[in-house]
């Protein structure tokens, strides 16, 4: 076997096979790590927007306004408690305006 040139004819195809179906499989291995890194990043943005911090994300933005309506219905009902007694006073005096049945 030493020095026969067959075995070296022989091998190219071989060759060819190798990198013609290596290339695409390493180009596949690399864009799925490319694709779990792109799905890791994506999933820890989502988990940063989902739990309170900074202030920035979009759970501190929904306790902030949460918090901004429990306000407004507390002051709401505040008016309207007022509204009552001022209602009450004017029947009491004849200087509520009567409904109109019209609508």
């Amino acid at each position: 076997m030493t020095g026969d040139i067959t075995l070296i004819d022989n091998i190219w195809p071989v060759m060819a096979l190798v990198v013609v179906m290596g290339v695409p499989s390493l180009f596949a291995w690399l864009n799925s790590r490319q694709a779990k890194e792109h799905a890791r990043r994506g999933a820890n943005e989502i988990e940063h927007q989902a739990n309170p911090n900074s202030g920035a994300s979009m759970k501190d933005s929904l306790n902030r306004i949460e918090t901004t309506v429990k306000d407004i219905k507390h002051e709401q009902a505040a008016v309207k408690g007022r509204l009552d007694i001022v209602e009450a006073i004017a029947k009491e005096h004849g200087v509520y305006p009567k409904e109109n049945p019209d609508g």
